[in-house]
């Protein structure tokens, strides 16, 4: 298996697409995990909430919803939001029957 030696700023190129259409990322993170950033357009949100695309969610980013928001304390109460959120856009949608089946 072949690796890549990563740096931090490195731009990077990879198969599969941001939900922008994107395909060029910077690295800004490196460690247990890598840190990547689509280079196309910055995340289009309202306080974490992407109108254009339900069920797409941001918490976590730096001045998400306040200055706290990139940090540890400030991530929970980001991500209380979202959930409640959530639950009043599962609300506004008509329910759905789901079908099970036993295979």
């Amino acid at each position: 298996m072949k690796f890549a030696d990563l740096g931090l700023g490195d731009q990077v190129r990879l198969r599969k697409p941001h939900p922008c259409g994107g395909f060029e990322w910077s690295v800004y993170r490196l460690g247990a995990d890598i840190g990547l950033q689509c280079r196309q357009l910055p995340p289009q949100h309202r306080s974490g909430l992407v109108d254009g695309q339900p069920g797409l969610y941001f918490v976590g980013l730096h001045f998400l919803h306040a200055l706290s928001s990139g940090m540890v304390h400030g991530v929970g109460r980001d991500a209380a939001r979202i959930v409640e959120a959530i639950k009043l856009r599962a609300s506004l949608q008509p329910k759905q029957q789901r079908v099970w089946s036993a295979a």
